[in-house]
């Protein structure tokens, strides 16, 4: 069956947020967990570090994972979501960082003005917008001109994902069914106005073994060391769990 916005809400309502504490499961439950949860959040630090923003919108927020270091870097904060369930988890520890205001709604039909943001921010959830044109169109219309750009999402091509070596099932393989590659996103982001759009890996390598996190984390520094390529190169592409693309906003003219 294909992806629905209805069904993905339900998912996390029903089997993700009913955990006792999603970031624990999610993120933190196995070693090579962190270590992806870490990697993520340093690519998130590297983009933000020399920013301070007005308004941010964060797309598919869930429990607030990546909110706080989103926050500090903003004056507002649009924290938005489809699963009232992954809200209700939201940390509440958000001292020192501007007002985070949370959002339950699809946001392809959200309460948004046109022209809120001067950052718009979506980490690991694109991939579950069936309709990518339409999520990225929203994001072009309530961005400012010259708006930042940060999606990270994950990589079909990578080759664990696609030798079936993870556990999986009917309704999971649905609800990973969304996943798009960096030249379809990149080509969909131009044309509603995205520019400058640079792409780099995040997550690299899915595994278990310490031996291997410390090539995982010179590649991962050296991603963000050197310039980025539109798109992932192919001999690294199978290898790349997860990947970021960063741009600015250039307003297209308003039809009449």
């Amino acid at each position: 069956m294909a992806l629905e916005a209805r069904f993905v809400r339900n998912y996390y309502d029903q089997r993700i947020a009913a955990a006792s504490t999603y970031l624990q499961r999610r993120w933190l439950t196995t070693p090579g967990d962190c270590k992806r949860y870490f990697q993520t959040l340093l690519a998130l630090d590297w983009a933000l570090s020399p920013a301070r923003f007005d308004t941010v919108v964060e797309i598919g927020c869930g429990p607030g994972v990546w909110t706080r270091l989103i926050a500090a870097h903003a004056r507002r904060v649009f924290a938005l979501d489809i699963s009232a369930g992954m809200l209700a988890q939201f940390a509440n520890d958000l001292t020192g960082c501007g007002p985070v205001e949370r959002v339950c709604a699809d946001f392809t039909s959200a309460p948004l003005a046109r022209d809120t943001a001067d950052a718009i921010i979506c980490i690991r959830a694109l991939e579950y917008f069936p309709d990518k044109e339409a999520a990225i169109g929203e994001m072009a219309r309530v961005g400012r001109d010259g708006a930042s750009l940060f999606i990270v999402t994950k990589n079909p091509d990578y080759r664990r994902g696609r030798n079936g070596s993870e556990p999986s099932s009917a309704e999971r393989a649905r609800l990973h069914s969304g996943q798009i590659a960096p030249v379809q996103l990149t080509t969909i982001l131009r044309r509603h106005g995205f520019a400058d759009l640079k792409v780099r890996a995040v997550t690299l390598l899915r595994t278990e073994m310490p031996a291997v996190w410390g090539l995982c984390d010179v590649l991962h520094s050296l991603a963000w060391k050197y310039p980025a390529a539109s798109t992932l190169p192919g001999w690294v592409r199978p290898h790349v769990e997860s990947y970021v693309v960063t741009g600015t906003l250039q307003k297209l003219p308003q039809r009449a």
